[in-house]
């Protein structure tokens, strides 16, 4: 499950194995069916995420109703609403997934102790945004 993830994040920065082990703490495996809404508009967000395997789309309605897809992910990406997420402020985008999907899920207060922890990983998450 960690094997992608691994090299995705070595691919910007040098870790050591325990320092993977240390971030692989922080992260939850979680599995969503098809069709499931992980953000909606309005809420916060309060992930950011790696998806191990699936697919999934981010978007925004617009005043006519109609989906604007901004993003479709796909494995061995990262997805999240950014602004929400760092700012804990309402988001205006859905994050649905298109398929059975896995992703490894970080909360903000983990992220930010990890940071404290592995300071190169600030490195990492720059380069992501």
């Amino acid at each position: 499950m960690f094997t992608g993830f691994d090299k995705n994040l070595t691919s910007y920065v040098d870790l050591s194995a325990e320092e993977l082990a240390l971030i692989h703490q922080h992260f939850q495996h979680k599995t969503y069916r098809k069709k499931t809404l992980l953000l909606s508009s309005g809420q916060v967000c309060d992930f950011e995420g790696y998806l191990v395997k699936g697919c999934l789309k981010r978007y925004y309605v617009d005043p006519n109703g109609d989906e604007i897809i901004l993003q479709f992910a796909v494995e061995d990406w990262w997805v999240s609403d950014m602004v929400s997420f760092t700012e804990h402020i309402p988001s205006h985008l859905y994050i649905e997934t298109i398929e059975e999907t896995e992703l490894l899920q970080i909360s903000n207060q983990s992220k930010e102790l990890l940071f404290q922890q592995i300071p190169k990983l600030e490195r990492v998450f720059r380069l992501l945004v």
